[in-house]
């Protein structure tokens, strides 16, 4: 990405694609030059008109935000398509979600699962948590919790996804594509808390109150998450001696450390 300076402006009136970009960008930003968002979108416009790839996905997330142009979904929609018709995997996305949400285009969830699956294709990480969902809500394709586990698994891999831990969470607790895990479903509740996802604190202390019950009735998984609520004060203070019954109790009944 080019920075602002006194040639930029020249360079983009002259045609070039790459500097129009830059300068919307700079214009978006207030980087180097007072912040417009109409002339970002101006110079968004004749960068995209270009088929400058990064241009048109700008241009579509100014349209869907209504920033220095009219809100207007589906002309978000249409410079969504075509820069991910040159293979820019946030704009698959962002196609995907119009499609799926219907907001002013109508909803197309066959549409929507056709975009997540090509962003999906690129490991995006949001690409394969929505196309989880369509897989477990049955939108746009048939209903197999099997293959939404499986790309919520995916989604979690890498860097830090706080949904797809959530949704991998829900997935052990009620065994949907997989074997119920209480243990396994605390692991990904604590993961999309510490990752700052409000609401996987209430499902944590849902599920470690769940646990007091499955664990007093021999459910091995249940043991052992108990034990790492103790460990972690997650049921008042740490209390470690209780920490260590429930994971000898996890251990007797054959359930290892994961």
């Amino acid at each position: 990405m080019m920075d602002f300076n006194e040639k930029l402006p020249m360079l983009a009136e002259s045609g070039d694609a790459e500097a129009q970009y830059a300068l919307a960008q700079c214009l978006f930003a207030g980087r180097g030059v007072i912040l417009d968002n109409v002339k970002a979108a101006y110079w968004a416009l004749r960068s995209a008109e270009q088929d400058n790839m990064s241009a048109q996905h700008f241009l579509g997330l100014l349209y869907k935000a209504g920033l220095g142009v009219e809100r207007d979904l589906n002309a978000a929609v249409y410079w969504y398509t075509q820069a991910a018709e040159q293979g820019c995997s946030g704009a698959m996305v962002d196609a995907g979600i119009l499609y799926y949400d219907g907001e002013e285009i109508g909803s197309n969830f066959e549409k929507a699962v056709f975009w997540f699956r090509k962003a999906a294709a690129h490991k995006n990480k949001e690409a394969l948590y929505r196309l989880g969902l369509c897989y477990q809500n049955g939108n746009g394709v048939e209903r197999n919790l099997r293959k939404a586990f499986l790309c919520y698994q995916s989604a979690a891999e890498g860097a830090a996804y706080a949904n797809a831990y959530i949704a991998l969470g829900n997935c052990f607790e009620k065994g949907l594509g997989t074997v119920k895990n209480f243990a396994l479903a605390g692991k990904w509740y604590r993961k999309a808390a510490s990752s700052g996802l409000t609401s996987a604190k209430k499902q944590l202390k849902r599920i470690n109150s769940e646990c007091l019950i499955a664990a007093e009735n021999g459910d091995a998984s249940a043991c052992y998450n108990l034990g790492v609520c103790y460990r972690n004060g997650e049921l008042g203070k740490p209390d470690f001696e209780k920490s260590e019954y429930w994971f000898k109790k996890a251990s007797e009944k054959g359930y290892e450390n994961i």
